[in-house]
């Protein structure tokens, strides 16, 4: 039983670890890797299927509220491997989350519902 889970975990890790490198590759399509597009501000609204803004930049042990503003469901995840990882389930429109205390470096996720939907947090 033990082999079984250790086996999954990592197919898990390794899944992880690849999409993770695909997100990136989409994020800096967008601009996301540049330090010009990172806004400071601790607000992200979720609206017209984007997170705006899509980078964000704060100070370690900030929290950080999402705010889905759309009809339809998103959510705000990122991967385990994260510095801070964190998973908002389904939020309806009007829902808001928020994170936990960020810890410092570079934070990526997504919106588990929406592939394309994509955010970067720069904890500094």
């Amino acid at each position: 039983m033990r082999w079984v889970l250790l086996v999954l975990g990592l197919g898990v890790v390794m899944g992880c670890s690849g999409d993770d490198g695909e997100e990136h590759e989409k994020h800096e399509e967008h601009g996301g890797d540049q330090d010009s597009s990172c806004t400071a501000t601790t607000a992200v609204s979720i609206t017209g299927f984007t997170f705006s803004p899509a980078c964000i930049t704060v100070s370690p042990g900030a929290t950080v509220t999402f705010t889905n503003d759309d009809d339809v469901v998103h959510t705000a995840t990122t991967n385990a491997l994260q510095v801070t990882p964190f998973d908002s389930g389904i939020m309806v429109s009007h829902a808001t989350f928020t994170t936990p205390a960020l810890a410092a470096g570079t934070i990526k996720g997504f919106c588990s519902v929406h592939a394309g939907m994509l955010f970067e947090i720069r904890v500094e």
